[in-house]
């Protein structure tokens, strides 16, 4: 009796030993993310432009000017949570639209140049975390084939002469736009992660802020037009993490 008592008290306690710890699963950050990214790029010109194309010549060059347009790009990226290095590579849509600075023509005209300019572009870069953690810097190439290069040029009447009719507005595109562009970028930024560690489904935000210097982005092969783009932007990364089963005591 002695002997099957010890042995029933120690199935109890091994019952309910087991009875009190549960399997818990979680995972580990992803290596592997894929998402989208989007921005404004903010585009400063710089240089003068004048002969539009062979059927349309400005009677003032138009200097400097500003825009903003959309940025929107598929990206995949790969950085293991131990390591400072990854890479990034993201392609999609960029516009460097804007209006040059207005101008007077020596008829006491106002006149006015809108630019309607995008690529196609692919920016693969080199991704480095100093700190190991959420916040990094990027740089790397960015490769640009032009997908359209329109403009409208328009003049305003004379103001000391209100009852004037007003001409019609040019539009047209731009001759001797250079189809590739090859230019560098730099930036930085900070990865926010949204998903808890028991999800095998990883999300983050990211925001992030770039700069490409005028440096290999003149739009055409002639004249001194060129461009220095600031996007600011945001972009959402999802990854799989793999399973990592420990046991916990409650």
């Amino acid at each position: 009796m002695t002997i099957k008592t010890l042995v029933l008290g120690v199935l109890i306690l091994a019952g309910v030993n087991s009875a009190g710890k549960t399997q818990e699963t979680e995972y580990k950050q992803p290596s592997w993310w894929f998402g989208i990214a989007t921005g404004a790029n903010f585009n400063f010109y710089s240089g003068s432009t004048q002969q539009l194309n062979s059927d349309f010549t400005a009677s003032t060059a138009f200097g400097n000017g500003f825009g903003a347009g959309v940025y929107l790009a598929s990206l995949l990226e790969y950085h293991r949570p131990d390591s400072r290095f990854g890479f990034n590579l993201q392609v999609g849509f960029d516009s460097r639209e804007g209006s040059f600075n207005q101008v007077m023509l020596p008829c006491n005209c106002p006149a006015v140049l809108k630019v309607n300019l995008s690529y196609v572009t692919i920016e693969p870069t080199l991704r480095i975390a100093p700190f190991r953690n959420h916040f990094y810097v990027y740089a790397g190439p960015r490769i640009s084939f032009n997908a359209s290069k329109s403009f409208e040029y328009s003049e305003e009447i004379n103001p000391e002469y209100p009852a004037q009719a007003e001409d019609p507005s040019v539009n047209g595109d731009f001759s001797n736009i250079n189809k590739t562009l090859l230019t560098v970028k730099i930036g930085a930024g900070y990865d926010f992660p949204i998903s808890k560690t028991n999800h095998s489904l990883h999300d983050l935000v990211s925001l992030y802020i770039s700069y490409e210097p005028a440096y290999g982005q003149a739009p055409r092969s002639i004249e001194t037009w060129n461009n220095a783009t600031l996007r600011v932007g945001a972009a959402a990364k999802f990854g799989y993490g793999s399973k990592i089963d420990k046991i916990s005591s409650h």
